[in-house]
């Protein structure tokens, strides 16, 4: 093909790649919403509202337990709310994916630290009341029927310097204005949790910084503009740098204790529910769209079995950031190739401390797994990545660390050599 030519399907490529990137990221979030969630829902549908503020008395450790509080209460459907559904704007749609989910969440696990039972589960019937509703605004969203990590995470916070449905600029995130939107656990553990979710928010905020870059770089190679792709390297060096430290202190030992997070924080977003005989997959990190977007920009392989889950973990975001990633599969590889043809160790030393940077981060991320799955109680099953994990528990931890290392040394191959 000719060089010409080349370059007009780079550029058609880059147009597509943008519109969608305009369409369906949000500039100031990345794979958040790019409004403050939690708008308000018609009357009718308050209820689900009404029941996720009373979830946590039900739901904690000293509860009772859900599944007889939402069968007394969504026990039927009132078939009038599916006509309503079809009027209801996107932000009130995801207002009430986001009550439903957490419903539905909640009454998978009855209460937390849930009955040993719980784990072993494969189906559930769910009170019609809550999940008609949910199904519907699932397929609307062409989402698969699981308490998504779009759901219970990306769309669970609020700003206390914004009104739910308004605009917000990126810095407001990391101004000590995030909260938690839904928590579903009583003191002590709602601080907890409430640092786990905003981790999770806070990193994918600073990931929109990321994809910011990533987008110019891209824009770099197709106008062949090598100091625009250095500069735009070094930004998305130092926006990872930042994605992840501010996610290493939100959950650092003193905001989130090690035997809560295994017993009480993490286990309610596990599903392990089978749909159509395939399990599905929980609230999951795998689901964090920063980080997927890394991986295809930075043409990191996707030969080990963590690579192959976090691809199929696309299935669990909207139908709009599966279409970026896809459009960003298609023209990463252009950049890795511009930065070799170059033969500019600016441009590889760049490139390659992107890498260096997410190789810390899954050095870092192996050494917490580890610590993390290692259960104290013997005969309880581990939770990991949305799923529900049987094993002795000490060998959990020895699988998660090997496929880990995989994953470690599939980044480092797409380390670029300086002595081009």
């Amino acid at each position: 093909m000719h060089i010409l030519d080349r370059m007009n399907y780079l550029k058609q490529d880059y147009d597509q790649l943008l519109n969608t990137y305009n369409t369906s990221i949000s500039k100031n979030g990345g794979f958040i919403p790019g409004y403050v969630p939690g708008a308000s829902l018609p009357t009718s549908m308050q209820v689900y509202s009404v029941a996720c503020e009373k979830l946590a008395a039900y739901f904690s450790p000293d509860g009772k337990g859900v599944r007889a509080w939402l069968d007394d209460s969504f026990g039927k459907y009132d078939h009038k709310i599916s006509a309503e559904i079809d009027f209801l704007s996107e932000q009130e749609l995801n207002t009430l994916l986001v009550s439903l989910t957490i419903l539905i969440q909640s009454y998978r696990w009855d209460r937390c630290p849930p009955d040993k039972e719980s784990f072993t589960l494969k189906t559930l019937s769910f009170p019609d009341g809550i999940y008609i509703p949910w199904a519907i605004v699932s397929e609307k969203l062409d989402l698969p029927l699981s308490n998504t990590y779009y759901a219970v995470i990306a769309s669970n916070w609020k700003l206390k310097s914004r009104s739910a449905g308004e605009k917000y600029n990126n810095s407001e995130i990391f101004e000590k204005g995030l909260v938690l939107l839904n928590n579903w656990l009583k003191p002590p553990f709602d601080s907890q949790l409430e640092n786990f979710i905003l981790a999770f928010v806070e990193m994918e905020a600073r990931g929109a910084i990321a994809i910011n870059n990533m987008m110019t770089s891209i824009y770099a190679v197709v106008i062949s503009d090598e100091k625009l792709l250095f500069e735009s390297l070094i930004s998305l060096n130092e926006s990872i740098a930042m994605m992840i430290n501010e996610f290493s202190k939100r959950i650092r030992k003193k905001n989130i204790d090690l035997d809560d997070w295994k017993n009480i924080i993490h286990v309610p977003f596990a599903w392990g529910l089978e749909k159509d005989k395939q399990q599905l997959e929980g609230a999951s990190g795998m689901q964090l769209g920063a980080i997927a977007c890394l991986n295809i920009f930075l043409n990191i392989p996707n030969s080990s079995e963590l690579a192959k889950a976090t691809l199929i973990s696309r299935e669990y975001m909207l139908p709009g950031q599966r279409k970026f990633l896809s459009e960003l599969d298609a023209i990463s590889p252009a950049v890795k190739k511009f930065i070799v043809n170059s033969q500019s160790n600016n441009l590889i030393n760049a490139y390659n401390a992107c890498l260096k940077k997410i190789i810390a981060w899954r050095v870092s991320h192996k050494k917490r797994g580890e610590l993390y799955l290692r259960s104290d109680k013997e005969g309880l099953p581990n939770i990991a990545t949305g799923l529900s994990i049987s094993g002795d528990h000490q060998s959990i931890a020895s699988e998660f660390s090997k496929h880990m290392d995989s994953r470690i040394s599939e980044t480092e191959q797409s380390m670029v050599d300086s002595n081009v």
